[in-house]
């Protein structure tokens, strides 16, 4: 079971390197359920205290593997950082695909810097931890 989880976030990794990892349901899932969930729970646990996975802000994934801001993409947050603090949005950005928009959304979840509270709706993580 163990070389099972460690074989699905390899290669969940490979085709989707800006992403963290996978949540803990995601996985389950992925490993066709399989497992009690309490199982599936216990087994992730020990493979972090092996070191052989990592959680981060709730993601499963391999300890090498981390997240970060293109040059492109510091550069939009920086405009889209801008946007939101005079405009209470970034909706001024439509020179960007929506698909787009949601990937980058999405990734500045992940790193922090926005949090989710519904589908397509987000605000400055700083305005509710800080």
């Amino acid at each position: 079971m163990s070389s099972q989880f460690l074989s699905i976030i390899h290669d969940y990794h490979d085709p989707f390197p800006d992403q963290l990892g996978l949540a803990m349901s995601r996985l389950q899932r992925m490993s066709r359920g399989k497992y009690p969930f309490e199982i599936h729970c216990y087994v992730i646990s020990d493979l972090c205290k092996q070191k052989q996975l990592q959680t981060s802000r709730g993601l499963v994934h391999l300890p090498r593997h981390n997240i970060a801001l293109t040059e492109r993409e510091s550069l939009l947050w920086q405009r889209a950082n801008w946007l939101i603090r005079l405009c209470g949005d970034f909706s001024m950005l439509n020179d960007i695909a929506l698909k787009s928009i949601r990937h980058f959304c999405y990734k500045l979840v992940q790193l922090c810097f926005l949090t989710s509270i519904l589908k397509d709706r987000y605000v400055m993580s700083e305005s509710i931890y800080h």
